[in-house]
């Protein structure tokens, strides 16, 4: 498969000429065995593998180079200046609560599990006229917050995340205030998750 072209050499900083394939020996720092939820907001590390996305987050589409742009960023933080591997390369943590199965569903942060993914499945880009090739092991780390959430209070914070990044589409739009509406939500509390503190 051709090599797709970057326009935006400078997204890829310090990982451009000669990326490495890391694997799990890169990422010696184990995560938790069984994470316990962090009221306090403490960030925690788990396995991207340990993640899931939710069926009560609204966006469906993600934008595919978006997510790639995203995937680069967090490669270029993975790998710092002096090309050491850092524990992880996404910057901010992702809020989840733990599933009965032991996995974590994620309320906000859905972007970045996406773009690791990405980079877990292995993409080439051309940089400078050779195919340059990125890739993460499946156990890459992942910052998270690990809280207590009811379905409603994840469907909060997923909306509140959403309003504050991009724009939903018309669709997503209506089906996530429909699903305020029928959960008993009045308008006044679906504004207020717009205001910037509502993930804090």
């Amino acid at each position: 498969m051709t090599a797709a072209r970057h326009p935006h050499t400078a997204a890829l900083n310090v990982a451009l000429f000669t990326a490495p394939t890391l694997n799990d020996a890169h990422f010696p720092l184990r995560t938790l065995a069984t994470p316990m939820p962090t009221p306090t907001h403490q960030v925690t590390l788990v396995s991207h593998g340990s993640l899931q996305p939710s069926a009560l987050n609204p966006r469906r589409d993600f934008g595919a180079t978006s997510l790639q742009n995203l995937a680069l960023s967090i490669y270029a933080h993975t790998i710092s200046a002096g090309r050491h591997v850092q524990e992880t390369g996404v910057l901010m943590p992702l809020i989840v609560r733990q599933t009965p199965e032991g996995t974590f569903e994620i309320a906000a942060g859905e972007r970045r599990y996406r773009a690791v993914q990405l980079l877990i499945d292995g993409f080439d880009i051309e940089v400078a006229g050779q195919p340059v090739h990125f890739q993460v092991p499946a156990s890459y780390p992942m910052p998270v917050q690990i809280r207590d959430l009811t379905d409603a209070q994840l469907r909060d914070i997923a909306l509140a995340e959403n309003v504050h990044r991009e724009d939903l589409n018309e669709l997503e739009e209506a089906d996530l205030f429909v699903a305020c509406r029928n959960e008993g939500r009045s308008e006044e509390h679906t504004s207020e998750l717009q205001s910037p503190m509502y993930l804090v």
